[in-house]
């Protein structure tokens, strides 16, 4: 097994574990800031509540459904933060249980950006912001993630 590529692939991990657990932390202290739990002078929150109070205001959306799409969103950023630090922790090569942890939390991170790219279309988001674009770098990232995972051999040809 060449440990230089077991390196690499689990500090791409370690980067998407860290990634997603700074996601839902923000989203978590911004759904609090929403609740009037923190203060709106809070810096370490991630504005997204809001910001998906206007996205989706095309529709007049009410806002519990809004909250209720936030908070299924936090949920699924702390899942794939959570099973992107057992891919890490647990990876030694692609082959066996590590690669099945792996697969779960890829499927997870590429899952909520392929359904942010989807509300995104739906909300008509791209007529007033460039999350959409963020959002299929964050995809694309991912997918290329996966692929570098997956594909390059835990050992050397030989």
């Amino acid at each position: 097994m060449s440990r230089g590529v077991v390196l690499i692939k689990r500090i791409i991990l370690l980067f998407w574990a860290l990634f997603f657990s700074l996601v839902f932390v923000t989203d978590v202290a911004d759904g609090l800031t929403a609740m009037g739990a923190l203060s709106p002078d809070f810096i370490f929150a991630s504005a997204n509540y809001g910001f998906m109070l206007e996205v989706t205001g095309i529709y007049g959306t009410p806002a519990w459904v809004v909250t209720l799409l936030f908070t299924g969103v936090v949920v699924w950023a702390g899942a794939a933060a959570f099973m992107f630090w057992r891919a890490f922790a647990g990876f030694a090569a692609w082959d066996g249980p590590s690669g099945r942890l792996v697969e779960t939390a890829f499927a997870l991170g590429i899952g909520l950006w392929a359904a942010f790219l989807v509300a995104d279309e739906f909300f008509l988001a791209y007529l007033t912001t460039d999350v959409s674009s963020v959002h299929l770098r964050l995809f694309i990232a991912q997918i290329a993630s996966l692929l570098v995972v997956a594909l390059v051999p835990d050992r050397d040809a030989g």
